[in-house]
């Protein structure tokens, strides 16, 4: 059962351990004053925190691994040949439980030893190790138990996770002393009470699984047939298949975003409403976090967009493969798709975001800045703030989709790599760069040489990729001078708004053009229907 999970994700296991290598050599070959370097208030070392941060990547991926098993991250549950493996039930749910908490103490010993206390960062070793068995625990027993209504899944991971974690940190805050053996001792021990827990929940569910049964909420159906009883019959069919294939896009994947937003809305909700009341300034600051969430929450989960519905793998499969349907039409589709995901996604935000008024002064504080800023300003940065967190979730959406749409498991596997690769190679130079002051005006002057680089390279991937839209006939020549065109506006408009809203200090004219050019995508959002047509016709 081990060598299953290590032969699947035997290549992110090496990218992970190579990370963990370089960062603990890079730890120990620093000087101690380099090691010392703060740029905050709360005095955490600077090299701590940029070479910890990407390992908290690596923690995800060690849960996932020994969570998801059905043969990659988009199959929950156990693979069906493990059904009939001549091994007993409570022995296929403890061995890949009890083998994730052993790897994620063994992880965490790791980071904390290696990494982190010969960066100055006094971690403590047992309680955190515990935290993360219990929310891999969680997410096995979620992952694991058969539900015959899917979307449980994500209803119920949310808040459970947020549970567990909020737990644990309020009793860290009571107890106001971390590395402390009773702080240790008073979160650990729950902690590992509750991996019992899931134990128990993960085996019952995968006693139902591997009998075929699975849980049913009635109270469910029964809410959806007496709302059917209550719905006027269709009077007439679908007037497309465009239009039906709209419908099942909608059914099956709009409501996957926003059911991971809303519980973790819900959260927030109430700490918007009871953290800090009075300090505006604070105000200000969860505003802006919980603004960019949904976009974060897009550019992470956009990817599954491009399945059959929300717990398939990533090839479309023969049921929309073989419809009577032009690519071209399924993609755009696939597009309206993520524009429903992304309104209702940005609806259940402005909920959440509405408590925020509730915050003494904080209402009175918005008049003040509009009054200053004035009336023409104000309105457009009122309509930035409502209508672009739209555009931007739909655009992480639909850029995604290209690479699920390849139906490739591989091609996935390596882009992860690559930007882990690329993420690490950031943290690392910037580090280096903040460590060598004498090479901050060289990189500067490099930065106009750099932009104007991965600009060409930018373009020299739009026409290689309209070029071979237009040789396989899935666009017009025209069509795709009109895409250029408005890809074009889009970039001028969004210079415009921000040459108008950033104030001129901040201003660089050439720079702020080169990166709305190299940020604005294109080649990823015309890809999608070459990678649908190679998926489709494999």
């Amino acid at each position: 059962m081990l060598w299953q999970i290590w032969r699947c994700h035997r290549y992110l296991l090496m990218a992970d351990a190579a990370y963990l290598l370089i960062a603990a050599l890079t730890v120990q070959l620093l000087p101690a004053s380099v090691l010392l370097v703060s740029e905050d208030q709360d005095g955490i070392p600077l090299a701590g925190r940029l070479l910890g941060l990407p390992t908290m990547l690596i923690i995800v991926h060690f849960i996932s691994m020994f969570s998801v098993l059905g043969g990659d991250f988009n199959d929950f549950g156990f693979a069906p040949r493990s059904f009939v493996l001549p091994v007993k039930t409570r022995w296929l749910v403890a061995v890949p439980m009890i083998a994730g908490c052993l790897a994620l103490t063994l992880l965490w010993l790791i980071i904390a030893t290696c990494i982190l206390w010969p960066a100055n960062l006094p971690a403590p070793l047992l309680w955190p190790a515990a935290l993360m068995a219990a929310c891999m625990a969680s997410v096995q027993a979620i992952s694991w138990f058969p539900l015959a209504q899917t979307w449980l899944r994500a209803i119920i991971a949310v808040p459970l996770f947020l549970l567990v974690v909020g737990g644990a940190v309020v009793a860290i805050i009571l107890l106001d002393s971390p590395r402390s053996l009773a702080t240790e001792l008073f979160v650990a021990v729950p902690m590992f009470l509750l991996v019992s827990l899931f134990y128990a929940v993960a085996l019952r569910g995968l006693t139902l699984a591997r009998r075929g049964d699975v849980f049913d909420w009635q109270l469910w159906r029964r809410f959806v047939a007496w709302l059917a009883s209550w719905r006027k019959a269709p009077r007439r069919p679908f007037p497309s298949a465009a239009a039906a294939q709209l419908w099942f896009e909608c059914r099956g994947l709009a409501w996957f975003i926003p059911t991971f937003v809303g519980p973790f809305m819900l959260f927030i909700s109430m700490l918007l409403i009871s953290v800090d009341r009075d300090n505006v300034t604070l105000g200000w600051r969860l505003l802006a976090i919980v603004w960019v969430l949904p976009i974060l929450f897009a550019g992470a989960l956009g990817g599954k967009l491009a399945a059959r519905d929300a717990w398939s793998k990533f090839p479309l499969g023969p049921f929309i493969g073989t419809r009577p349907l032009a690519t071209t039409s399924l993609v755009r589709i696939k597009l309206a798709m993520c524009f429903v995901s992304a309104l209702i996604t940005w609806a259940i935000t402005l909920i959440c975001l509405s408590t925020i008024l509730l915050r003494p002064g904080f209402a009175a504080s918005i008049y003040q800045v509009a009054h200053a800023i004035g009336f023409w300003k104000s309105t457009g940065l009122a309509l930035l703030f409502f209508l672009a967190p739209i555009v931007l979730i739909w655009l992480l959406m639909a850029s995604s989709l290209c690479v699920g749409l390849t139906g490739r498991e591989w091609i996935v596997t390596v882009l992860v790599l690559v930007v882990q690769g690329l993420v690490g190679f950031g943290v690392l130079f910037g580090f280096w760069l903040f460590l060598h002051p004498e090479w901050q005006a060289t990189a500067k002057a490099a930065v106009p040489w750099l932009t104007a680089f991965f600009i060409g390279l930018k373009l020299l991937a739009a026409s290689l990729v309209s070029s071979a839209l237009v040789r396989s006939q899935q666009l017009h020549p025209s069509t795709a001078a009109n895409w250029l065109g408005c890809w074009s506006l889009a970039v001028i408009a969004l210079f415009l708004v921000a040459t108008w809203s950033l104030p001129s200090t901040l201003l660089i004219t050439s720079t702020l053009l080169g990166s709305l050019v190299l940020l604005v995508p294109f080649s990823r959002l015309a890809a999608a229907p070459l990678a649908l047509h190679w998926n489709r016709h494999r």
